[in-house]
């Protein structure tokens, strides 16, 4: 409704009020205000067009007006009144047919409703957790896999073609140094003495791998030498490793549509090929041995090493070929979900994408800052020197996929995040994904109580609900609420945020009770029975559909 009310808008400015908007116009901003004696939306459009283009906000507000009082399409049946305030500000009155047809549309489209009808919206190809495989996931993988999957989630209810990328990085020094620590643990089950390398892998996890591997082949690997015990113990460890963060992903309700290896990628040429594509352009040259990249010339603060003196590449050279090899692939947009300490990465692969030929605006790097667990007010050690983590499977094993999930996607990326384990356990309304699973809960119980209080008494079909009879303040704001979820997926797709779904989520859950608790639901009135039963089950199917950006269950009784 939001969004057909703004388009009626845009149409009156190019029918009536060309000359005193421009070309283009200005954006329009609908927003809700505070009092609701000013209406039920309000825009500022005419101060900005005054600011932008010059004139007299309110006689621009007025002019506006006239057009769309005009308009037969607009008045009255989307608005019943429009007044101008203050310095120019447009109020508009929603009538109360419109709200009830949106409840009817809401109803009807079931599933469906909040999904973009726009076509020809962009290809996106979405990169996130890629954690090495050298360790099970820790928690801070869990925010970017629950953060990650719900974002792909909601661009593509919003009409994006949404590709979910996992980049494994299978091969180089972090892999020797995973199979190197590995064959000591397994050497030390044989009484041998462990010489784990001083930046190796020292957790727990290491000592099972060793232990799978002399069950299965006993001290074949003592026989062999050093090059291949360690490389049949770095591959080993990669894919038993890699197993499991596909396990875990896959509980965690995160499947991704394409991995790339690393080994794989760097076999296939592409690096060497990229890297001849940089030089035809005269961004490659040589110095002490090295092969060097004009990266300042682009953004960056310095020039990058590709190929270091010794032969051996830099992690930047295969990532600029792969993200060479993504545009190629067709993508609009590229998006990738990186940890704060790759902060400093940002203006080196902004240049990498614009030698590459490709403009700022298809390349989105976002960072995901990391979480802190507490026990109420206990904060977690995350880590400790003997190599051991609080991993992901450890926090969905105690608090559930759930809470999990809805914790770590109701921050802002940019935030820290504290995650409270005894408030996401708690079944109270203090627990923000209990409160909201709870509405669809209820709601599913009004249903049960329906057969309980009204025996023999069935619901019509929706369309013959006289859905005229919600008029209580809190009812019109229920329904406003709930037609503001397409805006709210709109917006957080824009802005990249999952966290604006969760919010939209608490408010609505807010409104739901609020009017729940004012005005019984099942009455001796069928009419109004029938009416107000139709308006919980439009809450429950938003909260469903929400619910499901966020890859969280919507239980029918808790």
């Amino acid at each position: 409704m939001r969004t057909t009310i703004r388009d009626r808008i845009e149409s009156a400015l190019g029918e009536s009020c060309r000359g005193i908007a421009g070309d283009p116009a200005p954006q329009i901003v609908l927003e809700t205000p505070r009092d609701p004696r000013h209406g039920d939306l309000a825009t500022n459009l005419a101060l900005r067009i005054a600011r932008e283009k010059g004139g007299k906000a309110r006689e621009i507000a007025e002019q506006i007006a006239v057009a769309l009082k005009g308009n037969s399409n607009f008045c009255p049946p989307l608005c019943e009144r429009i007044e101008i305030a203050g310095p120019g500000f447009i109020n508009l009155f929603i009538a109360p047919q419109a709200l009830q047809g949106e409840l009817a549309l809401i109803l009807s489209e079931g599933d469906r409703y909040g999904a973009s009808a726009r076509e020809g919206r962009a290809k996106i190809q979405l990169e996130f957790v890629s954690a090495n495989p050298t360790g099970p996931l820790t928690v801070a993988h869990g925010r970017q896999a629950a953060v990650g999957d719900s974002l792909a989630r909601i661009l593509s209810r919003a009409g994006y073609s949404v590709m979910k990328e996992y980049y494994l990085n299978d091969r180089g020094k972090q892999i020797r140094l995973l199979g190197h620590s590995t064959l000591q643990r397994y050497r030390e089950i044989f009484g041998q003495k462990a010489e784990i390398p001083d930046e190796g892998y020292k957790g727990s996890y290491i000592k099972d791998l060793a232990e799978r591997v002399r069950v299965r082949d006993g001290d074949l690997w003592l026989r062999a030498g050093e090059e291949e015990a360690i490389a049949f113990f770095s591959n080993c460890a990669v894919e038993e490793i890699t197993a499991g963060i596909v396990k875990d992903l896959a509980d965690f309700h995160v499947a991704f549509d394409h991995w790339t290896r690393e080994r794989e990628f760097s076999e296939s040429g592409k690096i060497e090929t990229c890297i001849e594509f940089l030089r035809g352009r005269d961004l490659i040259y040589e110095k002490d041995g090295a092969i060097w990249f004009r990266t300042e010339s682009l953004g960056d603060d310095k020039d990058r090493v590709l190929v270091k003196s010794d032969g051996e590449r830099t992690y930047f050279a295969p990532d600029i070929a792969y993200h060479r090899d993504k545009f190629e692939q067709g993508f609009d947009r590229v998006i990738d979900f990186w940890g704060p300490d790759h902060h400093g990465y940002v203006a080196r692969m902004r240049a990498a994408v614009r030698a590459l030929g490709y403009s700022d605006a298809r390349f989105t790097p976002v960072i995901v800052q990391l979480s802190t667990l507490f026990r109420g007010a206990q904060k977690l050690s995350m880590s400790t020197r003997a190599g051991e983590f609080i991993t992901l499977r450890e926090l969905m094993d105690e608090v559930g996929v759930d809470a999990t999930r809805y914790f770590f996607a109701r921050m802002r990326t940019e935030s820290h995040l504290n995650f409270d384990l005894d408030l996401a356990k708690k079944r109270s309304n203090d627990n923000p994904v209990y409160y909201v699973q709870y509405v669809h809960a209820r709601v599913c119980s009004m249903y049960k109580k329906l057969n309980e209080k009204k025996p023999g008494f069935s619901l019509p079909a929706w369309e013959n609900v006289r859905f005229d009879l919600l008029r209580e303040r809190e009812e019109r704001d229920l329904i406003k609420r709930l037609s503001d979820f397409p805006l709210a997926v709109e917006q957080s797709a824009a802005a990249l945020e999952p966290n604006l779904i969760c919010n939209y989520m608490e408010d609505l859950a807010a409104a739901f009770h609020q009017c729940y608790t004012e005005h019984t639901v099942i009455s001796e009135d069928d009419s109004l029975t029938a009416a107000r039963m139709g308006l919980a089950e439009g809450v429950r199917i938003i909260v469903r559909n929400g619910l499901d950006l966020l890859g969280v269950a919507a239980p029918e009784s808790m």
